[in-house]
């Protein structure tokens, strides 16, 4: 070891010298030493955790006892202090979302401008891919024949942004049928917006009986509403989920379900009280003005959407896992059964073929017998011959 003065040059040297630590300077720089240091240090014992220990020594008590050192070098370990560990922040809890509170609305039955609104909101909750096409079968209810008396569907592009008819273009001829409203195009119904979509869905439910005819199909349960419910209502049982909107299956089942059990019932039961209000008031035909004040107070409110169920995180993964494996169950069963059908076919061929085949055999077996006993009975006839 080397000693530095405060120069950082080496002024003298440290070495082990029979178990002592040894200071010594060097040539030319002993007047940094004081006199009597170097004695002073040497009589300091050495460090006992610098000093070597033979490998096996032996100490001593008062009382006689005798302990052996094993190791070479002794050291002083120190206790570790546990390390505190680091408190685990838990997350925040969810916060559950807040449900929108639906605001409640009421009318009277006969007040036409409670009804308009009543309709809009209940016909924009069916969905617009459903609504499209619950639109096109009432048309097809309504006209039949409409392409013959009415003429083909306009095009979207004859019409400005506003659905209004450009000026380059001239008027056609053919405007649709009378009830059909004139802020709406003559367009077919699976390519009108939302907004055109649902307005001609209220003129819709607004057609109500003009005729005396009508009136007695209406008191024989087949008023026009009730044609218009039933073929909605065929429609939609009958749609898949997975075509009914653009969601997820599920999803779209709530929404279908919905429609079924709440929105449908509302719309029809809203049509007939105003069928009724029409008769009772005695108005004439074609009027459509009944006083609202008569009409009984109908209460309603908007329906929430309910929740898009999002596939991730674990338990969305899971789940999502477990619809493809049933779907893929059930396609493999479909396979199965097929398969199992067509070889149930087969075998039904084959025992028919093996059984015409045994049924011919048998009535070729018959005959040679019948053929052998004429042959016999000839035999038994000339033998009879020949003894008499």
């Amino acid at each position: 070891m080397v000693v530095s003065h405060e120069s950082e040059k080496p002024v003298g040297s440290v070495f082990f010298l029979n178990g002592q630590l040894v200071l010594k300077a060097l040539p030319g720089f002993e007047h940094l030493f004081p006199p009597g240091f170097e004695a002073s240090f040497q009589a300091r014992p050495p460090s006992p955790s610098l000093s070597p220990s033979p490998m096996h020594s032996d100490f001593k008590t008062e009382g006689g006892a005798t302990f052996k050192k094993t190791s070479s070098w002794t050291t002083v370990k120190r206790a570790k202090r546990p390390c505190p560990e680091p408190e685990v922040e838990k997350p925040p809890p969810k916060r559950a979302r807040s449900e929108k509170k639906s605001q409640v609305h009421e009318f009277r039955i006969g007040d036409v401008e409670g009804m308009r609104r009543f309709y809009f909101t209940r016909l924009g909750e069916v969905g617009i891919n459903a609504l499209r096409r619950i639109i096109t079968e009432w048309v097809k209810v309504l006209e039949p024949t409409r392409l013959r008396n009415y003429g083909p569907y306009h095009k979207l592009k004859q019409y400005s942004w506003d659905f209004k008819l450009l000026d380059s273009v001239p008027v056609p001829k053919e405007r649709g049928p009378p009830w059909w409203p004139n802020d709406v195009p003559y367009v077919e119904p699976a390519h009108l917006p939302s907004k055109c979509l649902e307005s001609l869905g209220v003129a819709i439910m607004f057609l109500q009986f003009s005729s005396a005819e009508q009136a007695k199909e209406y008191h024989a349960g087949e008023s026009l509403i009730s044609k218009l419910h039933n073929a909605a209502k065929y429609f939609i049982s009958t749609l898949p989920a997975q075509e009914y909107a653009m969601g997820h299956d599920a999803w779209n089942a709530v929404m279908k379900e919905r429609a079924l059990q709440t929105i449908l019932p509302e719309l029809l039961q809203v049509a007939r009280d105003y069928e009724e209000h029409l008769l009772q008031q005695g108005r004439d035909e074609g009027e459509r003005e009944p006083s609202p004040a008569l009409g009984r107070i109908f209460t309603y409110a908007e329906l929430q959407k309910p929740v898009r169920k999002s596939w991730r995180g674990q338990k969305g993964r899971d789940e999502k896992k477990a619809v493809e494996e049933k779907e893929r169950e059930d396609k493999e069963r479909e396979e199965m059964t097929k398969k199992e059908r067509e070889m149930e076919d087969k075998m039904t061929k084959v025992v028919k073929t093996s059984t015409e085949m045994k049924g011919y055999r048998i009535i070729k077996t018959k005959v040679d017998k019948v053929q052998e006993l004429q042959k016999v009975n000839k035999v038994m006839a000339l033998d009879n011959l020949l003894n008499a």
